[in-house]
C-alpha cells in the first residue's frame, strides 16, 4: 500500500512522525480526499479515503441541514463499496446523551442511506470498537465483542446486518510527565488492517479477475496480470486518523 500522490504521502508521513513525538493529530477542519495504490490478492486497487469534519456528518444525519459539504458526503456515501464504522466505547459507558445520539441514531441513518442505494445491500460493513486496550475490562464483562456491541448498539446491529465487529487498538497511549494521555507509538497495535482486509474479501464478486497469462516473452511487461478498479471506502468517524494508522502500519512493518 502506498500513497498515489506526493500530497497524500506528506500528509500521512507527517502525521505518523507527529505521533512518534508524542502528539496526537489535529482534529479535522476541512474536507480532504486521499488516494492509495493498494495491492491485495494479486489485484491493484485505488483506495480512496475521504475525511469529513464531524460537524458535516452531524448536519447530514442529525439535523437534516444539507449544504454543499453535506451533499458531497452523501454523494460519496452513495458510491461506497465498503463501510467502516468506528464506535468509541467511552460514549455509551460515560458519554453525554448527544454523543450517544450521534453514535446511535446518526450512524444508523448513514447505514440505512447506504443500504437503500443501488447495490447497497451487498456493501460490506465493518464495525470497529476503538480503544480496546483502555476498555478491555468492560469488554470482557460481556464475554464476547459481539455481545458488547449488541448490548450498547442494538439499532446499529439491526441496520448493519451481516456486519463484522473488530476490537481495535490503533495507537496505545501512555502518561506524560504532565499526566496527559499521549500516543505511545512504540507499543504494538491490534486489528488495524484486518477490518480493511475483511472488506476487501467481502466485496461483491463483480471485479474482473486477471485472465490466465501465457509465459511472457522477455520484452513483455507483467502489468497485464493486474486489474485496477476504484474502490470507495467510507470510514465514519476519525477517517484520516484511522487511514494514517493503516498507512503507518505498513511503514512500520515494511
Amino acid at each position: 500500500m502506498k500513497a498515489a500522490s506526493g500530497v497524500s504521502h506528506n500528509t500521512f508521513a507527517s502525521m505518523w512522525a507527529e505521533m512518534g513525538t508524542g502528539r496526537w493529530p489535529a482534529a479535522t477542519l476541512r474536507i480532504s480526499k486521499h488516494a492509495f495504490d493498494l495491492h491485495y490478492n494479486n489485484l491493484t486497487r485505488t483506495l480512496v479515503m475521504l475525511d469529513f469534519p464531524g460537524e458535516v456528518f452531524q448536519r447530514a444525519f442529525m439535523t437534516d441541514i444539507h449544504g454543499s459539504s453535506e451533499a458531497d458526503l452523501l454523494d460519496n456515501l452513495a458510491r461506497a463499496e465498503a463501510l467502516i464504522i468506528l464506535v468509541d466505547p467511552e460514549v455509551p459507558l460515560s458519554g453525554t446523551w448527544k454523543e450517544n445520539a450521534d453514535q446511535d441514531f446518526g450512524l444508523v441513518q448513514a447505514i440505512r442511506f447506504v443500504r437503500s442505494g443501488v447495490g447497497g445491500a451487498l456493501v460490506p460493513i465493518a464495525v470497529i470498537v476503538t480503544k480496546a486496550d483502555r476498555y478491555q475490562r468492560d469488554l470482557k464483562k460481556f464475554g464476547t465483542l459481539g455481545r458488547f456491541v449488541r448490548h450498547y448498539y442494538p439499532n446499529l446491529v439491526s441496520a448493519a446486518a451481516d456486519s463484522m465487529c473488530f476490537a481495535t487498538v490503533a495507537v496505545r497511549s501512555r502518561k506524560s510527565i504532565m499526566d496527559d494521555d499521549v500516543p505511545d507509538w512504540s507499543a504494538p497495535c491490534r486489528s488495524v488492517v484486518e477490518p480493511l482486509q475483511w472488506c476487501l474479501d467481502n466485496l461483491p464478486k463483480t471485479a474482473p479477475s486477471p485472465p490466465p497469462q501465457p509465459d511472457p516473452a522477455p520484452e513483455e511487461s507483467d502489468e497485464s496480470t493486474h486489474a485496477t478498479l476504484w474502490m470507495w471506502i467510507i470510514i465514519l468517524f476519525a477517517v484520516v486518523a484511522f487511514a494514517a494508522l493503516i498507512v503507518s502500519y505498513f511503514l512500520k512493518n515494511a
